[in-house]
């Protein structure tokens, strides 16, 4: 069984390809909420399991018998890939503004709960997957996990930008 588990992600932190990879691993079992483009109600009203979340206006509160898995990346790919995605931002004025968002929200998420690193999930996507999951159900079973992320693989260790805007 699922834990019901609200992942706290800051954007472009590589959330989509966990997901894929849970969904991989879990199947049909893994119920999941994408909250903004869902039902917009922290701990979801259809009875998923797993809700993801930015936090973009840190003002979110966990409800009770829901678990928190942060996810982060380092600021720079993090800011430089968030803008890349954001039409009609000037960079000039968005690396400021994103800069002070990212300090407050990993004030806010950071070292509180469990957390996943983008830069981890891919250097040890197997070890970060496993201890993913071992936090939502308690058990894995590896060879399964190493097929999941198999199955989901993408291109990391690269920077956010390249063939982006700058």
């Amino acid at each position: 069984m699922i834990h019901p588990t609200i992942f706290v992600t800051f954007p472009r932190s590589g959330h989509h390809w966990l997901i894929r990879s849970l969904k991989s691993y879990f199947g049909d079992e893994m119920q999941y909420c994408e909250f903004y483009s869902h039902c917009n109600v922290v701990g979801c009203v259809d009875g998923c399991n797993m809700q993801k979340n930015h936090d973009l206006f840190l003002d979110l509160v966990i409800p009770p018998g829901w678990q928190v898995i942060v996810q982060s990346r380092n600021a720079e790919d993090a800011i430089r890939s968030w803008w890349d995605v954001s039409p009609d931002m000037d960079w000039e004025i968005f690396r400021p503004q994103s800069t002070e968002f990212y300090n407050r929200w990993m004030e806010k998420w950071w070292d509180k709960y469990p957390q996943i690193t983008y830069e981890e999930r891919a250097a040890f996507p197997v070890e970060t997957l496993c201890a993913v999951i071992f936090r939502l159900c308690g058990a894995v079973d590896v060879a399964r996990a190493q097929r999941a992320v198999a199955a989901n693989k993408t291109i990391v260790n690269q920077p956010a930008w390249v063939g982006g805007r700058l």
